[in-house]
């Protein structure tokens, strides 16, 4: 492969990474609100995994911002501090929505 084709698959890569991320993140919001009722580890355990997998592949893709983000998220879920929870998630859709 060229790298001009390289540098050509890295942006599709990218692009289809960044446009997949709001439904990403939609679903770590559907699964604190799961965990928020529940109070069970199962539940805060996948929505943990959840954050950790953006808080990964962020950085990876080019999404810096949103890697801190989702790693803060991680972080928070992993004290079980809700009002952490619930902010880290806030921002990590903000960083999202903004296209950061």
């Amino acid at each position: 492969m060229s790298q001009d084709g390289f540098e050509e698959f890295l942006a599709r890569q990218r692009a289809d990474y960044g446009g997949a991320l709001p439904a990403r993140v939609a679903v770590l919001r559907e699964a604190w609100q799961r965990a928020a009722a529940s109070r069970s580890d199962e539940d805060y355990r996948a929505l943990e995994r959840g954050a950790h997998s953006i808080a990964g592949s962020g950085g990876t893709f080019g999404f810096p911002a949103v890697g801190t983000a989702a790693r803060e998220l991680e972080g928070a879920v992993e004290r079980r501090d809700e009002a952490a929870i619930v902010a880290a998630l806030e921002r990590l859709e903000a960083t999202v929505r903004d296209g950061v």
